[in-house]
């Protein structure tokens, strides 16, 4: 074959070289293999999050180590806001505790305590207002109530509107939380 410069030569062929030694060939297709099913799992943990399928029933418990399927990049999928408001015990009466005060957020997506997987574990609830009792002073119980909104579609400014209050933890100070917990 002739080109304006003088004949094309033919490239040699290319020997296919593989960079992966012999003895590790096995251990990596197995690791690839588990990154393959974590992915699978943590996309059923997404699925779940979103109402969409149950998480896998052995793996329910596991959902710490699944924890992509439960991260939101970009969207919130909900259709209500929350809030949760804590009161304390103190003296003879409840009086308000600002948990932003008492738990300052330190990233841009909120305090951890409005997150769906932590307001719906009772062991981190437990815990959660067991280290309140400590942070108000002379508390003898706290009490944790969660509150819900619909989000209003196109607007910037939210209302609470519609709002429903549900109480989800009445702790005593000192005491043991779910399933022998820690006090």
């Amino acid at each position: 074959m002739w080109a304006p410069g003088g004949p094309i030569r033919p490239l040699p062929p290319l020997a296919d070289a593989r960079t992966t030694p012999p003895r590790l060939r096995a251990p990596v297709i197995v690791g690839l293999a588990l990154l393959v099913a974590w992915f699978g799992v943590c996309y059923r943990f997404a699925l779940a999050g979103l109402g969409v399928a149950e998480p896998p029933a052995a793996l329910a418990d596991g959902g710490d180590v699944f924890w992509l399927g439960r991260w939101r990049m970009f969207t919130d999928l909900r259709v209500d806001h929350t809030d949760l408001l804590a009161e304390a015990y103190v003296g003879t009466g409840w009086v308000h505790a600002d948990l932003e005060t008492l738990y300052p957020s330190r990233w841009d997506e909120g305090p951890g305590y409005l997150r769906d997987d932590f307001l719906t574990r009772a062991g981190r609830l437990a815990a959660f207002a067991e280290d309140a009792c400590g942070r108000v002073p002379g508390a003898a119980r706290v009490r944790l109530t969660l509150v819900t909104w619909p989000k209003t579609l196109g607007q910037v400014d939210q209302p609470r509107t519609g709002v429903t209050t549900r109480e989800i933890v009445d702790h005593g100070c000192g005491e043991r939380g779910p399933a022998g917990g820690r006090p």
